[in-house]
């Protein structure tokens, strides 16, 4: 069976959306929790009977255990954060989310530089925001410390973290390094997304080099982690977009 990859999984969600699926409204109405003490004590042993602390956790039936909840899944999402170095694919997927999935047909999509010009103070609902790692401050680029794992715009987006949800997107650093060299336009000409002007691939090599991109990606997904913020990965250069099955495959792909 082939992987399903990320808009299939979405396009099967949105699907269920538009045939009422009966599961999201049960969830909502049904206490879950009222349920929680009956079911701790048919399913969970006592601490004192279990013999070791190895294998499998416990399942929590007042929750995932018993009710297949969809709150991670694309319905319930309002702000999409697509996240990850330059030429990675951010502009493209983004098109394609808005283009292809019913889901975001009704989404804006958000660049760096409507925050920078002051267009933009925050994400609302109904946005989704291209955040391109490779990004650094002025005054790091001034100093010349490209080395840095850090967004000019990351206190401001994450301030809040309530309703966000973030796509990575990784490729082999192999991949990104030609797709950087032979680039020469900025954006892909979809929105804002200008493509008239030049893609400064000399500074973004530059970048790339001074941090090795598997300790880039390391670090946000560490940052994301820490936040408790919903994320998912893409691996986007293959063609079906295939979800990455966790963070050290993610690695592996971009070691490659």
């Amino acid at each position: 069976m082939a992987q399903m990859g990320f808009f299939d999984l979405s396009d099967r969600y949105a699907s269920l959306d538009a045939k009422k699926d009966p599961l999201v409204e049960i969830d909502a109405v049904v206490p879950w929790e009222e349920f929680r003490p009956a079911l701790e004590r048919i399913w969970r042993k006592p601490d004192s009977d279990r013999k070791s602390r190895a294998g499998r956790k416990p399942i929590d039936r007042a929750g995932d255990g018993m009710m297949p909840s969809r709150e991670h899944h694309e319905s319930a999402i309002d702000i999409r954060i697509v996240l990850g170095f330059s030429s990675a694919g951010k502009s493209t997927y983004i098109k394609k989310m808005m283009t292809e999935m019913p889901k975001f047909a009704g989404f804006s999509a958000v660049f760096e530089f409507m925050f920078r010009s002051g267009e933009r103070e925050k994400l609302v609902s109904g946005d989704i925001f291209h955040m391109d790692i490779s990004a650094i401050s002025k005054s790091d680029l001034e100093n010349g410390d490209l080395s840095v794992i850090r967004h000019p715009l990351t206190e401001l987006v994450f301030k809040n973290c309530t309703g966000i949800k973030v796509v990575v997107l990784v490729a082999s650093s192999g991949t990104i390094r030609e797709r950087i060299k032979e680039r020469r336009q900025i954006g892909i000409d979809f929105g804002r997304d200008d493509k008239t002007g030049a893609y400064p691939a000399e500074q973004k090599l530059r970048t790339l080099d001074a941090c090795p991109l598997e300790g880039r990606y390391a670090a946000w997904f560490h940052f994301l982690t820490n936040k408790g913020i919903p994320f998912s990965i893409v691996r986007t250069d293959q063609e079906n977009y295939p979800i990455v099955p966790d963070i050290d495959t993610a690695l592996e792909i971009i070691r490659a």
